[in-house]
């Protein structure tokens, strides 16, 4: 794959989110001013193409693919309709089988020292095999003490599951991320700063804190164990515990409200 080409815009990306009832596309889509405009004809003007459809309730749950054939055509069908004129997608898929955890190691440790240090951690404290599931670390900004490594994993199984759909509905799939993590890239919050979010699920809400464009803490509370009226005080226990974790206040935002980057 060339990714001149995307870079250059030649290639262009759209936006897929799949969950256990809905597929949404997110889309910017060009259009060439006509000649005789006083700007150039290669002046292009985006508009914002979103496009929800359900999906059967058989296909995936729990954030597992059951059938990947029939989401493959459900995909292939929903992609057909909408003429986006690209092939290439990031897929943010469930966050139900992705693991994610900071790790916190002094600021002596550094370099090599802390790529060693990672890696050990992830031997002794990982609750999945190694070779089972496919990971990934970055570093954060970490704190005046402390170098903070935030790690994400997926059991293999889980993704082939998507991928095997997406290559049967012919999309090129660039990368595969976790619904939250779509949201902490795109979102703009206030730097330096946790902000917690509330988002609701067909099964109940999930509960997660935001910093520097990086996941802080996740937690699904699903309706059979937190009833629907009772999920704003949850919500504010949530709150008070990470502010004492934390030891720093926690602001709380609505998601639908918070300004997005328009600077990808």
């Amino acid at each position: 794959m060339n990714f001149l080409n995307l870079l250059t815009k030649e290639k262009l990306v759209a936006g897929i989110e799949i969950s256990d009832s809905v597929v949404r596309i997110a889309f910017f889509h060009p259009h060439k001013k006509k000649r005789g405009s006083k700007i150039s004809e290669n002046y292009l003007k985006e508009d914002l193409v979103l496009i929800e459809e359900p999906i059967a309730a058989n296909i995936i749950a729990d954030g597992v693919v059951v059938d990947a054939d029939l989401l493959g055509k459900t995909l292939k069908s929903i992609w057909a309709k909408t003429h986006l004129g690209t092939d290439y997608a990031i897929v943010a898929i469930p966050d139900d089988k992705i693991y994610s955890r900071i790790f916190s190691f002094p600021r002596t440790v550094e370099g090599t020292r802390l790529t060693e240090a990672m890696r050990l951690a992830i031997s002794f404290q990982l609750p999945v095999k190694t070779e089972e599931a496919y990971l990934d670390w970055e570093r954060t900004s970490g704190t005046p003490v402390a170098n903070e490594i935030l790690l994400s994993t997926v059991p293999r199984t889980v993704v082939q599951g998507y991928i095997t759909a997406l290559e049967l509905a012919g999309i090129k799939t660039l990368a595969l991320e976790s619904h939250l993590a779509s949201i902490a890239r795109g979102v703009v919050l206030t730097p330096g700063r946790i902000t917690l979010f509330s988002k609701k699920t067909p099964d109940g809400a999930t509960i997660f804190a935001l910093k520097d464009g990086i996941l802080r803490f996740s937690r699904t509370l699903p309706l059979r164990f937190v009833p629907e009226n009772q999920i704003h005080s949850e919500t504010m226990r949530i709150k008070s515990a990470l502010e004492t974790t934390a030891k720093e206040p926690v602001d709380e935002a609505d998601l639908a409200s918070v300004p997005v980057h328009d600077d990808y």
